[in-house]
């Protein structure tokens, strides 16, 4: 989140849940209403494999109102909500905060991986892109050995989800991530490796993944085929869609002879989903661009 993120949800801490109450409204439910089922089938999803959660992290836990429902739904023993926005944890401190129950600022707490499951929804949109690996590497130290990680986005792909976020002030300039970006978090595991906390390794497949880490293997809407998925014998691992030919030509990132914009990755035989940039390349990156200033 920007200092400018951080203000706006400082500014809405004592009126956020008004605010989004009256962008959701058009859907005809309260907010918890949608808090409560998205718990509902996590819990649903973690009895299929047979994980209970005792220690939850709530990353991005704005003013904590989600506390309650890890109790009651998942039956959380500890529970800590981490957040940036100070006003939002002082809210959160007051109605949630208890003896199980504590809240701290991101910089506050220090990862020490004790959590069985990390929950974070709708936050990664307020993350900025560049600092999303950094983001990902503090949920993954949070997360005990063999440990689990609930992740909800905000789907751009929805018209009623952009309208819904255009009516809510602090949502309205959010960078939202599609579904394959989302899964470029989730399953580009070299850089990102969710499943290597519990796997161990690389899975050999995406099939293996359902559905511990995904409800279905996420579709190639290219060629209507599940989404290409090919791990490499040096630990990392290519995540593609075919091109316009419709052919899957293995992952190859070079133009057919009849393109001519490189920077369209569209345009090149297949599309590899980029890699998320590790914290040292974010670095280095932001370090190479001081220099033009």
């Amino acid at each position: 989140m920007t200092e400018n993120g951080r203000k706006t949800f400082d500014f809405y801490a004592d009126g956020y849940d008004v605010a989004l109450a009256r962008g959701i409204s058009v859907s005809g439910e309260k907010k918890d209403y949608f808090a409560q089922r998205r718990i509902e089938w996590l819990r649903d999803c973690l009895e299929l494999v047979s994980a209970p959660v005792t220690t939850l992290m709530d990353f991005g836990c704005g003013t904590g109102s989600s506390a309650r429902l890890f109790v009651d739904i998942l039956g959380v023993e500890y529970f800590v909500g981490t957040d940036q926005s100070p006003k939002s944890l002082e809210v959160a401190m007051r109605d949630h905060g208890s003896e199980r129950a504590q809240f701290f600022l991101f910089d506050e707490y220090q990862p020490r991986g004790q959590f069985d499951l990390v929950f974070s929804n709708g936050v990664f949109h307020h993350i900025p892109p560049l600092d999303r690996a950094t983001a990902i590497d503090y949920v993954l130290r949070s997360l005990r050995p063999g440990g689990l990680f609930a992740f909800w986005e905000n789907n751009p792909w929805n018209p009623g989800t952009r309208y819904v976020m255009s009516r809510i002030p602090f949502d309205r300039d959010a960078v939202t991530l599609s579904p394959p970006e989302a899964g470029k978090l989730a399953c580009n595991l070299s850089r990102s490796p969710i499943c290597k906390v519990t796997l161990g390794k690389l899975p050999t497949s995406l099939d293996s993944l359902v559905p511990a880490f995904l409800p279905k293997v996420p579709v190639d809407y290219m060629d209507g085929t599940a989404i290409k998925y090919r791990p490499g014998a040096d630990g990392t691992c290519t995540l593609y869609s075919v091109g316009e030919d419709l052919k899957d030509n293995g992952g190859d990132t070079t133009l057919p002879p009849e393109k001519k914009n490189f920077r369209n990755l569209w345009d090149r035989k297949d599309f590899v989903w980029p890699a998320a940039a590790l914290p040292e390349e974010v670095e280095a990156y932001r370090k190479e661009s001081a220099k033009g200033h």
